[in-house]
């Protein structure tokens, strides 16, 4: 799998990206196998496809970078790093991500800052379903200040998009 933010180094939450598929099984069953030594453990089954789009979570981190509202995770120096384009996020959640932000930026809510510790969204959630195509949208907030324009930004949000059934 070609991942630009594994490559360019920003990202190393998929630790095993630099093995084939079949390699990454292998370990993971090794480790089992050296966990439950007692146990009579089934051979593993893998994905019937590539991992590409096989990743049905997606929990980031909102933030500012440059002036702009972008989506990721803080690195362990607890510097914000972007993760948009994730290859491993199931269709349709990269692409919400765009919606979001616009929505957000047109009802101005405050995203927090982690230094300063100030605003209101810290987190989103995109969860899809693996057999339908409905995601979930829950926005983690610090408090309840701008809990009426996240009420129109879900009527929006599932007025623009079909794929979202449920906001929380």
């Amino acid at each position: 799998m070609q991942c630009l933010s594994y490559t360019n180094n920003l990202c190393r939450s998929c630790a095993l990206l630099d093995l084939t598929y079949a390699d990454t099984l292998a370990q993971k069953e090794n480790v089992l196998r050296s966990l439950f030594t007692d146990a009579s453990l089934q051979p593993t089954v893998g994905l019937a496809h590539d991992a590409d789009e096989s990743r049905s979570k997606a929990k980031l981190a909102v933030f500012k970078k440059d002036g702009e509202i972008r989506f990721g995770f803080f690195n362990s120096s607890a510097i914000p790093q972007s993760l948009e384009e994730c290859p491993l996020h199931m269709n349709g959640i990269n692409s919400l991500l765009v919606e979001i932000r616009a929505l957000l930026k047109k009802h101005q809510v405050t995203i927090y800052d982690l230094t300063n510790r100030k605003g209101e969204l810290k987190y989103i959630l995109l969860t899809k379903s693996d057999s339908h195509d409905e995601i979930l949208v829950r926005f983690v907030l610090r408090s309840k200040d701008q809990l009426d324009a996240f009420r129109k930004i879900t009527v929006e949000l599932r007025a623009q998009s079909a794929s979202v059934k449920v906001v929380t």
